[in-house]
């Protein structure tokens, strides 16, 4: 989506590990074009790809591809040494085990074991030692990035059936549902492990040497993209309430919506429940990711923005931006 946000938390747990390295961390974010103000304001967003061009700098410039977030670096060059050594096999599954096992062996953070059931395959990560990870970032990331590869091996998504972390709930809830595609997430468990339908994991590699070329050359953006195969209603949904506000400057109701789709808006309502999503919260994100693209883009007035987004006065515009972000539209734009 053009216009998706990532939360200034999200940013400050990335920033982590060159926070602890002595980086100076306001320099960075200037380079790559993110006010500072993310270092403190709490519920402030950035653009994603600020944030994906924030990842790209950090990772060249410490030679490391966790970001000073595991207990030694690791270098440039690591995932695209372990994907080359999974891409010709046969199955999903065979290509899950071997990376865990080529991952197991740079003993770098995280122990990793894939444990099968007749219905499910489990991906455990258990941490090496008690210092050997920085925050709950990186353990997301890791998780996150076996899945996506995997996926895009398949051509397909991988069905999350459900996702367990070590560690607290964090202060970014309302990211998890993009991240692991509303899959039920659980906080506090003895060990961090995503399930997956063990079905999937028979599923052929579809990918070759060629397609990698091209996967390796769109990191890290392929890490938060979703599949242009994922047919879930939510992100349709997303999509038309989306292309309304831009092309019409409208907001879609729940019944103009479902007649889009041809369904009963009930049937929507639920169908979209089964997904872990709710259609005013969707409507809401759509409409504040899109308010933050347009008010960094400094073309528009605040008036302006407030008329795109779908709000008829422009006072009830800057209440609902201050309850996104922390800050006024005026605000925002001079940070």
């Amino acid at each position: 989506m053009k216009t998706i946000t990532i939360s200034s938390a999200y940013v400050r747990q990335t920033l982590e590990g060159a926070r602890q390295l002595g980086y100076d961390l306001e320099k960075l974010l200037r380079d790559c074009r993110i006010s500072s103000q993310v270092l403190h304001g709490d519920r402030s967003r950035i653009e994603a790809s600020n944030y994906f061009r924030l990842l790209k700098h950090l990772t060249e410039l410490m030679n490391d591809e966790a970001m000073g977030l595991l207990e030694k670096p690791q270098r440039i060059g690591t995932s695209e040494l372990l994907c080359h050594g999974v891409i010709n096999c046969e199955t999903v599954g065979e290509a899950y085990e071997k990376s865990l096992v080529y991952a197991n062996l740079f003993e770098n953070g995280f122990s990793h074991k894939l444990i099968f059931s007749d219905t499910y395959a489990c991906h455990q990560m258990s941490r090496r030692s008690s210092g050997a990870v920085r925050n709950p970032y990186i353990i997301e990331t890791t998780l996150m990035t076996y899945h996506r590869f995997h996926s895009w091996l398949s051509g397909d998504r991988l069905p999350i059936l459900k996702v367990n972390f070590d560690f607290p709930a964090t202060d970014y809830p309302e990211e998890y549902r993009f991240l692991f595609f509303g899959a039920a997430v659980n906080f506090n468990q003895p060990v961090n492990s995503i399930i997956y339908s063990a079905k999937a994991l028979n599923w052929p590699v579809t990918q070759t040497a060629k397609s990698l070329k091209a996967y390796l050359s769109r990191s890290p953006y392929n890490l938060f993209e979703t599949r242009e195969s994922d047919q879930r209603l939510s992100v349709r949904v997303r999509s038309l309430v989306e292309e309304s506000l831009v092309d019409e400057q409208c907001l879609l109701s729940i019944e103009a919506l479902s007649d889009k789709l041809q369904l009963h808006s009930q049937t929507l309502r639920r169908a979209l429940k089964k997904e872990g999503a709710v259609y005013k919260e969707i409507r809401t994100q759509v409409r504040r990711d899109l308010a933050i693209h347009l008010i960094n883009r400094k073309q528009l007035s605040v008036e302006e923005v407030a008329e795109k987004v779908a709000f008829s006065e422009a006072s009830a515009f800057i209440r609902a931006f201050k309850s996104w972000t922390g800050f006024t539209p005026l605000e925002y734009r001079k940070a």
